[in-house]
């Protein structure tokens, strides 16, 4: 699956993002509950400050055909 990778850095803050894109996914259970389903995006998000660090990964749908990261 194709993806892209950015780091930002500001304030002492250091965030960095991995956007994942899947296209045509057939594994998703009951794709008719979402009405052109085609592509599953999620982002991998690691934030890091003051020797703290917090990650989260967030799904998003669309109905864009091959989309790129």
């Amino acid at each position: 699956m194709p993806s892209f990778t950015q780091t930002e850095k500001q304030g002492g803050q250091t965030e960095i993002r991995q956007v994942t894109v899947c296209s045509q996914p057939k594994w998703i259970e009951n794709q008719t509950h979402w009405k052109d389903l085609n592509t599953v995006v999620m982002v991998d998000r690691t934030r890091q400050y003051i020797g703290e660090e917090q990650n989260s990964k967030l799904f998003y749908i669309s109905s864009l055909v091959n989309p790129t990261p």
